[in-house]
């Protein structure tokens, strides 16, 4: 993805590796998403204070569990201008309060692409809850043509074991 932001303008992008901090159990790894998203929202303070970029100029992407860091982030910087929630998590955030999920209150624009949602009877691991200004819910949301695998591989190819 940072290779096609690259080829579309001349932007800034930074890309956070938080592998060490969303490994087993999943239970873990989702209270670790406040403290990335604390360390998130450090850096972008800070770029705003030293370099004047206006908060609004930020756009955060985020997949499955990192779309729930993004709305942490936001919720710490004010007028952060845009989130984008790749499939966002479901487990621990379907239907539960804007303050654990990401949420139209955390940027100035908040969107979402659920590729995934679902439940985990159906082996799918995103949420069917909108989150967003606007959710884009490509094939119903769920059952991505050309993703189609048994629920035993889902769940350890797409980090339910793991903490991804």
């Amino acid at each position: 993805m940072k290779d096609e932001l690259l080829k579309q303008g001349d932007y800034n992008v930074i890309l956070v590796d938080w592998s060490g901090g969303n490994k087993p159990p999943y239970t873990q790894a989702t209270a670790n998403t406040r403290v990335v998203a604390a360390q998130i929202a450090q850096l972008i303070n800070q770029i705003s204070a030293k370099y004047g970029t206006p908060a609004k100029s930020f756009h955060v992407i985020g997949h499955s569990l990192g779309s729930h860091i993004s709305g942490y982030a936001g919720e710490r910087v004010p007028g952060l201008g845009r989130i984008t929630g790749l499939d966002p998590a479901g487990p621990y955030f379907e239907n539960t309060p804007v303050s654990i999920r990401l949420d139209p209150t955390d940027a100035l624009f908040v969107d979402a692409i659920h590729t995934d949602a679902g439940t985990l009877l159906t082996a799918n691991l995103g949420i069917m809850q909108a989150v967003g200004h606007v959710d884009f819910y490509p094939n119903g949301g769920h059952n991505q043509p050309g993703c189609i695998q048994s629920p035993i591989t889902s769940i350890e190819q797409w980090g339910l074991i793991d903490g991804r």
